[in-house]
């Protein structure tokens, strides 16, 4: 790739957001994993911008002191473990979420698309993500001190996170700042489809009908997995 083509495709990730359909063109022309990569790095950075973000407010009880998560020795562990999993929501979600996808649109009888080209093709609909991730953060910022009778973080028992539970709905969940993030989740997750039906589309041509059809069956398969299998499939 020349300079001029790496630097397109690392901005491919936030192209897709301003403007999909045109973007999602261009990708499927040239599915790029470099821009892929770019991607999956801009998700762990938000995402743990986000951590960031709530360890800030979490406060701890040590040796009967107040201590914030931050400097509590605990949140580098933390974030640490939260990153991996993150990576391995990640891909789990994406591998079955386009594999789905794929499946669909045989069944449909759109054929002669191969697996790997519309695998990273799907993988720009995760560009949301981020856009949910920074948004997350700046809400969580204005969000009071959380103290917590808690010396341990995450929370490893039942006892435990019954207390981070009654807190947070006592301290956090009546907020304004707590009651947009819900609404954002909600609004991102139909971004998801949105973007998951233009990058179908993009990828044959596909009527936006079908392709909004197969996009939104798709999500419903990966929803309803979730419900039963002991993966995450949401991201």
């Amino acid at each position: 790739m020349t300079a001029h083509q790496r630097l397109v495709a690392i901005a491919y990730p936030f192209r897709v957001i301003v403007s999909p359909l045109k973007a999602f063109k261009e990708i499927a022309q040239n599915r790029s994993v470099l821009g892929a990569v770019v991607l999956f790095a801009l998700i762990l950075v938000t995402n743990a911008a986000s951590l960031y973000a709530s360890a800030s407010k979490i406060i701890l009880t040590i040796d009967e002191s107040p201590v914030s998560l931050l400097a509590s020795g605990m949140f580098s562990d933390f974030m640490l473990t939260s990153s991996a999993e993150t990576a391995i929501s990640f891909f789990t979600i994406w591998f079955v979420y386009a594999s789905v996808l794929f499946l669909l649109m045989r069944i449909l009888g759109e054929k002669g698309e191969r697996w790997l080209p519309f695998f990273i093709l799907i993988s720009y609909v995760f560009s949301v993500f981020i856009i949910r991730a920074i948004v997350t953060s700046i809400l969580i910022s204005t969000l009071p001190d959380l103290p917590l009778d808690l010396s341990k973080w995450p929370p490893a028992t039942i006892e435990d996170y019954t207390v981070y539970t009654d807190k947070f709905n006592a301290v956090w969940a009546p907020t304004l700042a707590s009651q947009v993030t819900t609404f954002v989740f909600l609004i991102v997750y139909g971004w998801f489809i949105g973007l998951s039906a233009v990058a179908v589309h993009a990828s044959r041509e596909i009527a936006w009908r079908k392709a909004l059809m197969i996009s939104l069956i798709a999500y419903l398969v990966n929803f309803t997995l979730s419900l039963f299998l002991p993966v995450r499939l949401i991201f």
